[in-house]
């Protein structure tokens, strides 16, 4: 039935072109086509010459600020913007301008300082006027040129227009430095645009005649090429009526290849929607690696610019909960314990011991090997202590992931992640909790040097301050060896120096005394020992 019908469809559709006039197509084909011909040369000439005279217009005012900027420098007319006596000589303002109306067509030039304020002009009248929030002068203040073609409609131009029927204003601004630095005044040119008028005129009419040509000429070609196709497809009908029957006795075999290549087609599409999930995987997995990293570098900058211990001992697993968006706690090795000395409220409940041993659960035992540990079930793992095992299961913890926390050869203490149930933490993610940890290792140990700089530093303040306090002219008396204080006070030499220093003293006897005072002193004992 399908066969049927379309040979029915065919020879229908055949025995209607051999009806039609010959010329039929060709008229057809003749107004559609000058339609569109008509149509795209309007089009393109139409760009084409507003592209042309928007180009001719930005070349013709960045020639003019160029110009205006170069008259300014050459004739020191950049000295009425930064010398306040210079700005009050009008002759020399004049004869500074006056090499800017020789410039062609360049009828009429304004003054105005960085704050708006007319420094000259022609008319009298506008000099020491302020037009601050004139869009056209704030833009040229902030070094920009500003160009406005129109018919002169502000006040200040009432004596342009008695002349001038449209003219150009060209805002340029000057420079403190040679096309750069700060602003320091406008030089604001009226111009009146013949010249570039004239040429602009050229250009479209150049532009509108070569698009008008290029069309006719396109007209042609389609016009003729399609007679030619028209004439060939005529002489091709006998062929396509003689090649019919053939098509006809070839498409019962064509249809069977059509389902056979259409099963292969539906195959492909198959793989091909699981090789594009694939790749979708990968390029969320790519995106989410990315984004690991970005805000690994910024935690990464955060805990090494941090010297502060207890603040930065808190904020490493922050830090980790962050990454990985999700919980995280931080032990630090002292001695032989690891102490929690920072978690996150979720990591909190499942970390319930504050204090455990190097080696016991998987803290310690990530700690005693200095090596990584990942575990898709924290209730369940066999090295988890039952404290732990207990508060996991509450907590409906699923994944966790601990990485020691290196300085060198040694271990400083342990970064603990926790994930949800159904989560793996790979090998990505351990490496960039492990790059993590050696930040934290490093701001750690940045952090005690910090403390023990400072530490020394009082000390060395200290001792110091108990030298300056020794130092000079201390009266001792000669027979009992005590020291005036500073209040006038006499007192042992132990308690003043104890009380200045941390100093302690020890009692003895010299061989100097021993030999002379104490040997005597026995001697008279034994002497007197023996009489009795």
């Amino acid at each position: 039935m399908v066969l049927a019908a379309r040979r029915a469809a065919r020879r229908n559709h055949g025995d209607l072109v051999m009806r039609l006039p010959a010329l039929s197509l060709l008229a057809r084909f003749s107004l559609l086509s000058l339609g569109c011909v008509l149509a795209l040369m309007a089009a393109l000439g139409w760009v084409t010459s507003h592209v042309l005279v928007q180009n001719m217009q930005e070349s013709e005012w960045e020639t003019t600020a160029q110009i205006v900027r170069y008259q300014a420098r050459t004739h020191g007319l950049e000295q009425i913007f930064t010398d306040p006596e210079a700005r009050l000589d009008r002759a020399r303002i004049r004869s500074s301008l006056s090499p800017l109306f020789s410039l062609p067509e360049i009828v009429r030039v304004k003054v105005w300082d960085r704050d708006a304020v007319v420094l000259w002009s022609d008319d009298e009248r506008l000099i020491g006027r302020s037009l601050a929030g004139d869009p056209d002068i704030d833009v040229a203040l902030r070094g920009q040129v500003r160009v406005q073609i129109k018919s002169l409609p502000k006040p200040e131009n009432a004596e342009e227009r008695e002349f001038f029927g449209t003219l150009a204003e060209v805002y340029v601004p000057i420079f403190a430095a040679q096309d750069r630095g700060p602003v320091i005044g406008v030089l604001e040119v009226y111009k009146v645009p013949q010249r570039l008028y004239g040429e602009i005129r050229k250009a479209r009419s150049t532009v509108w005649a070569t698009t008008t040509l290029g069309g006719l000429l396109l007209y042609l070609s389609l016009f003729w090429v399609v007679r030619i196709s028209h004439r060939i497809q005529i002489r091709a009908e006998a062929g396509r009526r003689k090649a019919e029957a053939e098509l006809l006795r070839l498409n019962q075999d064509l249809e069977q290849r059509v389902v056979d290549r259409t099963a292969a087609v539906e195959a492909a599409r198959r793989e091909l929607e699981a090789s594009n999930a694939s790749v979708s995987r990968l390029l969320e997995e790519s995106e989410r690696r990315r984004q690991r990293v970005g805000t690994l570098v910024a935690v990464s900058r955060r805990l090494t610019a941090e010297l502060d211990l207890p603040g930065l001992l808190g904020s490493i697993s922050e830090a980790a909960a962050e990454i990985f968006d999700g919980e995280a706690g931080f032990r630090l090795a002292e001695g032989q314990w690891l102490v929690r000395v920072g978690a996150t409220p979720g990591a909190m409940e499942v970390m319930a011991t504050e204090r455990i041993g190097i080696g016991e659960s998987i803290s310690g035992r990530v700690a005693a090997t200095a090596r990584p540990y990942v575990t898709a079930d924290t209730a369940e793992d066999p090295y988890l202590i039952p404290a732990h095992r207990a508060r996991a299961r509450a907590a409906r913890t699923g994944a966790l992931m601990c990485v020691p926390v290196r300085m060198g050869a040694g271990v400083l203490g342990t970064l603990i992640v926790f994930g949800p149930r159904g989560h793996r933490f790979d090998d990505d993610a351990v490496n960039v909790a492990q790059g993590l940890a050696d930040q934290a290792g490093i701001a750690i140990e940045n952090a005690r040097l910090y403390e023990a700089a400072v530490q020394a530093r009082r000390e060395a303040e200290m001792a110091l301050s108990q030298v300056k306090q020794l130092h000079g002219l201390l009266p001792i008396c000669a027979y009992c060896k005590k020291i005036r204080n500073d209040r006038d006070y006499w007192e042992q030499i132990e308690t003043y120096v104890g009380e200045r220093s941390q100093a302690t003293f020890s009692h003895g006897i010299c061989p100097d005394c021993r030999a002379t005072v104490v040997a005597k002193e026995m001697e008279e004992w034994r002497r007197l020992q023996h009489e009795r």
